[in-house]
C-alpha cells in the first residue's frame, strides 16, 4: 500500500515536460526519484511558448517524505545549463545540506566544468561553473535577496516565512532570466505563516503558480490510514515510515498534542488549533456527486463575500427527492467584484429558474444594492443579520451533523479547511471564520446561507 504519487491540489496536467529526462538525468548521478517526486517534476519542468508553463511552483507535502531530495537533480540539471540558483531557508542547515550534495556530484562527475572549488565557509557557500552556472546560499532576509540576477530561487521551509520583504526582494532578481522560476517547498503552516497562506489562497486563480498540496482531505480524520497517504506519498518507498506515522499518532494523541501530528504528518492547517464545527468523518458524509441534479424547484441562493470583496460566491441549493438538502456553487467571481456583478449573476440565474430567495450576510456590505435591485426585479432578498447569521451557521452544522445536507463542489471542499469556530456568546452559540491570514471562506458562507433559506423561509410551492 503505497503513498499517493498524485497531490490532493493541483491544476491539471502539463502536455509537455521534461520530468522524464530529469527523472533519467538523477538515475545517472545515483538518485532515484519516487513517483510523487517525478509527479513534482512534471510541474517543475513544464513547458511553455519557450519558457516554464509555471513561474512558481509550489510543493507541500508532510515532512520526511523527500522534498530536498527533489531539490539536488533540478539544482544540478539548471546549473550544468548554465543558469543561476539562489537558495534559502529559515533553517540555513536545510540549504547547506543540499548544496553538500550538489558539490560533491559537480566534483564527482563534472569536475572540468568547475570554475573553482566550491566555497563551503558559512555564509559564503557557492559553487561556480566555466558555463556562467551559479549555486549560492542566502540568508532569508531582504538583503540576502539583493545581489546577482537569478534564473531559479529556492525558498525551502516556506512555512517559517511570517513576512513578504525576503519575496519582496528576491522576485526583482529573476526580472532579467528568460526562463524564470520560484521553487517553494514546505509543510502546512499556521496562522503566522504569511507567505505560504498567501500563495495557497491565491492557487485557486493564479495561472502562473502550480501550487502542488499532498494532504489529508478535510474530511479524513487523524486516526484515518487513507489520509496518511495523501499526505506521505513516500509510504511504500522509505522503509518503517508506516510504523513511524503510528507511533507519531499514538504519541501525539495520548499527550494532547494532535495539532502536531496534523501539521507535521497529515500537512494540515492545525485543525486542533482551532475549534472545528465537526469531525472530519462527519463532513465525508456529505459529499454526492451531482447534489442538485434533477431536483426540482423551488431553489434558493446564497451569497459569501469575501473580506474587501476581493471575491464573491453564490450557492444554490434545493430540496432533493431524499429529503437532504442538496448545495452547489453556482457561481464564483474574482479578482475584485461589486455588489452589481452580484445581482447580474443573480439575475442569470433567475431567467432560467423562479421563485427565489438570495440570503446575504448584511453586514457584509452591498445592502441598499441587493435591496435596491430585489425591489426593481421581484428577487426577495433577505438580508441576515448578526444574531440571524449565527442562527444559520449552527443550523447548517446541524443538518450536517444529522447528514441532511449533500454537497457537491471542489470550491467548498477547498475551503472547509480553512473554517474556524468563532464563540459569539456565552451559551455556545457560534459563527464561521475564516482563520487569520488563511484564504476566504465565501463559498462555504454562501452554502449556510443557501441551505439556510431552502430550509427555514417561505417561499411558494415549499411546506
Amino acid at each position: 500500500m503505497n503513498g499517493h504519487a498524485r497531490p490532493r491540489i493541483a491544476p491539471g496536467p502539463p502536455r509537455r515536460s521534461g520530468a522524464t529526462e530529469l527523472a533519467r538525468f538523477a538515475a545517472n548521478h545515483g538518485i532515484t526519484l519516487f513517483p510523487w517526486q517525478r509527479e513534482a517534476a512534471r510541474y517543475l519542468t513544464a513547458e511553455a511558448d519557450g519558457g516554464w508553463r509555471w513561474r512558481e511552483v509550489a510543493v507541500i507535502v508532510a515532512r520526511q517524505n523527500g522534498k530536498t531530495t527533489l531539490l539536488i537533480p533540478l539544482i544540478l540539471d539548471r546549473l550544468l545549463k548554465g543558469q543561476r540558483v539562489m537558495h534559502t531557508a529559515q533553517n540555513r542547515e536545510l540549504p547547506r545540506e543540499v548544496f553538500g550534495e550538489v558539490a560533491d556530484l559537480i566534483v564527482r562527475h563534472h569536475r572540468t566544468l568547475l570554475r573553482s572549488l566550491p566555497r563551503f565557509a558559512n555564509g559564503q557557500e557557492e559553487i561556480r561553473l566555466l558555463n556562467g552556472g551559479h549555486y549560492r546560499i542566502v540568508a532569508p532576509t531582504r538583503g540576502g535577496a539583493r545581489g546577482p540576477s537569478n534564473d531559479l530561487v529556492i525558498i525551502d521551509e516556506l512555512r517559517e516565512m511570517t513576512d513578504l520583504d525576503f519575496i519582496a526582494a528576491a522576485k526583482p532578481t529573476l526580472v532579467a532570466s528568460p526562463r524564470p522560476q520560484m521553487v517553494y517547498l514546505s509543510n502546512a503552516g499556521t496562522n503566522a505563516s504569511v507567505v505560504l497562506n498567501a500563495l495557497r489562497s491565491r492557487s485557486r486563480n493564479d495561472d502562473s503558480l502550480a501550487y502542488l498540496e499532498w494532504s489529508a482531505a478535510p474530511g479524513r480524520d487523524p486516526d484515518d490510514v487513507a489520509g496518511w497517504r495523501e499526505a506521505n506519498p513516500s509510504i511504500g518507498h522509505i522503509p518503517g515510515i508506516m510504523d513511524n506515522l503510528r507511533s507519531e499518532y499514538r504519541a501525539n494523541s495520548l499527550g494532547g498534542t494532535l495539532a502536531i501530528f496534523e501539521t507535521e504528518h497529515l500537512c494540515r492547517w492545525a485543525a486542533a488549533l482551532r475549534e472545528t464545527a465537526f469531525r472530519g468523518s462527519v463532513w465525508e458524509r456529505t459529499r454526492m456527486p451531482d447534489a442538485l441534479k434533477d431536483v426540482p424547484e423551488p431553489y434558493a441562493l446564497g451569497i459569501g463575500v469575501a473580506p474587501g470583496w476581493a471575491r464573491a460566491t453564490i450557492c444554490v441549493a434545493a430540496i432533493r427527492p431524499d429529503g437532504r438538502i442538496g448545495v452547489e456553487v453556482y457561481r464564483e467571481l474574482r479578482d475584485g467584484v461589486t455588489p452589481r456583478q452580484v445581482t447580474e449573476a443573480v439575475d442569470d440565474f433567475t431567467r432560467a429558474r423562479w421563485p427565489q430567495v438570495v440570503a446575504y450576510d448584511a453586514t457584509s456590505g452591498g445592502a441598499g444594492e441587493f435591496m435596491r435591485h430585489g425591489q426593481e426585479s421581484g428577487n426577495a432578498y433577505d438580508p441576515l443579520g448578526p444574531k440571524a447569521m449565527t442562527m444559520a451557521t449552527m443550523d447548517a452544522t446541524e443538518m450536517i451533523m444529522a447528514g441532511r445536507l449533500a454537497v457537491d463542489d471542489p470550491l467548498i471542499d477547498f475551503q472547509i479547511g480553512m473554517v474556524v469556530k468563532r464563540m459569539v456568546g456565552p451559551d455556545g452559540a457560534f459563527r464561521f471564520s475564516r482563520s487569520e491570514s488563511l484564504g476566504p471562506i465565501d463559498a462555504v458562507e454562501a452554502m449556510v446561507l443557501a441551505a439556510h433559506a431552502i430550509a427555514f423561509t417561505r417561499m411558494p410551492g415549499l411546506h
